[in-house]
Order: C-alpha cells, then sequence, then structure tokens
C-alpha cells in the first residue's frame, strides 16, 4: 500500500472517529435531558427526533422510484445486449428494438 493511500486512509479513520464522537457526546446529552423527567423536554425531543428522521431519513416514494428505474434500466440494458447479438452492431436500431420502436428501425 503506497504512503499517501495509508496518509488518506488514516485522515479518513480520524474523520470518522472524531464523528463518532460528537454523534456519541449529543446521544448521552440528549439521554440527560430526556432524564431530566420534564414533559416539555421529552416531547420537544421526541418531536425534533421524529421530524428530523421524517425529513432527511424517510424516502419509501424516492426508494421505490429509484428500484424501479434500475430494474427497468436493468432489463433494458440485458434487451439491447441480446437485440445487439443478433442483429448486429447497429447501435440506433438496438436501441429502437429494445425500447419497442419496432417500426422506426427501418
Amino acid at each position: 500500500m503506497s504512503r499517501r493511500k495509508m496518509v488518506r486512509l488514516g485522515i479518513l479513520g480520524l474523520t470518522q472517529t472524531g464523528a463518532y464522537v460528537v454523534y456519541l457526546s449529543l446521544s448521552y446529552c440528549l439521554m440527560l435531558v430526556f432524564m431530566t423527567m420534564n414533559i416539555w423536554f421529552c416531547l420537544a425531543l421526541l418531536l425534533g427526533a421524529g421530524t428530523g428522521y421524517l425529513l432527511f431519513f424517510f424516502h419509501p416514494v424516492a426508494n421505490r422510484l429509484l428500484n424501479s428505474l434500475r430494474r427497468h434500466q436493468d432489463k433494458y440494458e440485458d434487451m439491447k445486449s441480446e437485440v445487439t447479438t443478433i442483429y448486429g452492431s447497429n447501435e440506433k436500431q438496438a436501441d429502437n428494438i429494445a425500447l419497442g420502436n419496432v417500426g422506426s428501425c427501418h
């Protein structure tokens, strides 16, 4: 392994370690806030955590759309390579057939 790569991995490791320490510190502070047993602090903490998750981590529609696009892209690439194998290396013709535009192949 080259020295440059080792330095890069070292910097990456230190950055990840620093981020983990900050994350852990914030977690303990939030736990202490919750342990005050003040209902308003607890509700604010839960509401903030739920809102943050909803805004930044929960994207079911986008995930389903991306997965669907990936599946269709894989099917398209498979069909295109199969058409290219059968009809030769005419890229435009293979695209048209794979997309279902058979009438425009002439």
